[in-house]
Formats: structure tokens, sequence, C-alpha cells
């Protein structure tokens, strides 16, 4: 097998990509242009140093938690812990993610919402969404969201606009539920033995991680926004992480599966169209805003389906990414990934 690296640790034309030991992903030979940056190849298309360390920093604060060290020294990374290191558990979080929003971003571009389907591509707009921003400050006109993105709040707010145009798109073609499906959700829906109030709430949240203070200083600007007539729905899509949808389904006294206790209580306060204090639950601060109640029994057909739709849809695109994770032909720069860093 023929391996060539510049003396930088950059692939070259001839170079030789070692598989990832990932169940499921598939392992096939695969050449690559010069590409400086690159951690590894996702169907050809590269995951560079800076979408990595894009993720590492999004899993840190979650691997520390997990192995609760007695302190955050020097040794902590790499110290085994039942057979496994920080650093490995990191590294491999942040890859698997990497992963999974890559064959996400193929799929928009296939669908044609998105002409270059990297990361680095979307970030390169950062600076120039940061300067837009800064002349609509100047020019008194309402700015929805932060005055300037951070890189992990831009690509949150970038990549969560596009998950629900891409969940558009596919739920009017080939994940779009048949009759018969929905027929089956709504009666497993009204023959449920648990039955309280549907609630549907909007949702903004600010993560704890890294700064607690910051997020809770964060969650009290915005809240301060909607008192001044700010639309929560785009305060929320500018804000709130990729994985935290705008919208849940709630019930007063049996929320979503997994639901923290706080979140349901909260939602459970509120009448349509109340909005929340800020409050924290689920690893960060939320603010709230109910757009519909009803007693089960008050819920129509016309009413749940709808409802059922969505959750039919998003199971489905679900179903989906992870079919495209298994197909997925994945590939690592050795030395690349070797010589990154965590700390």
């Amino acid at each position: 097998m023929l391996c060539r690296f510049s003396a930088t640790g950059q692939f070259s034309t001839a170079a030789c990509l070692v598989g990832l030991a990932v169940p499921g992903l598939q392992a096939t030979p695969s050449r690559v242009p010069e590409a400086p940056f690159t951690v590894a190849l996702v169907n050809g298309q590269p995951i560079t140093e800076r979408m990595f360390k894009h993720m590492l920093r999004r899993f840190r604060a979650e691997v520390i938690g997990e192995f609760s060290p007695p302190a955050l020294d020097s040794a902590f990374w790499d110290t085994p812990v039942r057979g496994r290191t920080p650093r490995d558990v990191l590294k491999k979080r942040a890859l698997a993610e990497c992963i999974r929003i890559g064959v996400q971003l193929q799929m928009a571009s296939r669908e044609g919402l998105l002409e270059h389907p990297e990361f680095d591509a979307i970030m390169a707009e950062l600076p120039i969404e940061n300067q837009r921003r800064r002349e609509a400050q100047r020019g008194g006109q309402v700015i929805y969201g932060p005055t300037q993105f951070t890189e992990d709040t831009y690509f949150s707010y970038r990549f969560s606009n596009l998950l629900i145009r891409l969940k558009e798109r596919l739920g009017a073609q080939e994940l779009a539920p048949s009759r018969q499906d929905l027929k089956r959700a709504y009666e497993r829906e009204i023959t449920s033995r648990h039955r309280p109030d549907a609630i549907v709430v909007q949702r903004i949240f600010v993560p704890a991680l890294p700064s607690k203070e910051a997020a809770r200083l964060r969650a009290q600007e915005l809240q301060k926004s909607l008192g001044t007539g700010a639309h929560f729905d785009a305060l929320a899509l500018a804000n709130n992480p990729a994985d935290i949808p705008l919208e849940l389904s709630l019930g007063a006294s049996k929320g979503r599966k997994g639901s923290d206790p706080i979140l349901v209580r909260e939602a459970g306060r509120l009448q349509p169209g109340q909005i929340s204090q800020t409050f924290e639950a689920e690893g960060g601060f939320n603010i709230l805003k109910c757009t519909s109640r009803k007693p089960f029994s008050q819920r129509s057909p016309e009413e749940v389906l709808p409802i059922l739709r969505r959750k039919l849809i998003d199971q489905a695109y679900e179903a989906l990414v992870d079919r495209q994770i298994r197909g997925a032909r994945v590939r690592k720069n050795p030395k690349s990934w070797d010589s990154l860093g965590v700390e």
C-alpha cells in the first residue's frame, strides 16, 4: 500500500488513508488531492481540522464530566479508566459527530439546498454575516439573535435552519408518511393510557457550558429582547444549538420521553401566548413560549395529524441519516489524527 505525506503531514496526491474502526462504516481505498488540515474524509468530503476542533469544543466538558477527575491536570487526558482514556473518548465522539453532520450536509447538497457541503465553506460566510449585522445595527435596523455570531453559534444557526429546509424537502418526497402510517399513529395516540393536556411550546436554550455565568447573562439578554418585542422563533433559531429543536410537544402531566421534570413543570404553567421566565434545566438556561394547549379530548384529527406527520417525518429522517452513516466511506489521515490535541 503506497502512503505518502508531505513534511507538514498534509495529504499528497498519492495519500493513503487508514480505515476507521467504527461499526457499520465501510472501508474502501480512496485517493484525495492536496488538502491541508484534513483529519478524515467522509465519502470523499474532508473533515477539516477546523471542523474537528469545533466538535472537540462541543464535547470537551461532557467528557470531563463523565470521567469526573479529582483535578484537571496534564495527566487527565491520558489516564485510562476502565480501559478508555478521556482523550480517545473525546476524539472518537467528535469524529462521530463530524461524520453525522457531514452526511447531512451531503444530503442537503444533493437536494440543491447547499452548494458546497463542507463545514469550512459555511464558516467562510461568518465574517460576511457579522459585517451585515454590524451595518444593520448602525442603521438602526432590528436584528434577531446576537449582534455578532461566534464560530460555534454561527454554525449551529446555519445548520439548524438547513435541517428545517431539508426535512421539509424530504418530508414532501421520499419521507412523506402514507395515509396508513398516519392512521396507525392516530389510533395509537387516541388509545394511549396517559392523556395529559397537549401543550406545544417554542424553546430558547442557552447551554451552560463552557461558562455557566455567561450563559445565564445571555439568557437574561434574550429575555429582555422578548420584552421589547423581539420574535421568539427568530431568537430561538439564531441562538439554539443544532440539536435543540425550536418546538416541543409536551404534556402537563407527562412530557416527551426523557424530559427534565423542570421543563415539563414550567411548560405546564403556561397558557397560549405566555412566555416563561428564564429557568435552568437540561444543562442550560431555557425560555419557553406556549403556542397551544388543549385537553386531549378536544384534539380533533385535523389538529393531531399535522403533529403526528411531523413526528413520523422526524423519525424517518433520523433513520435515513443512520443508514447514510452506516454506508459512509470514512478514512482518517493518521498523521493529523495522532497529532491533534484536545487540551
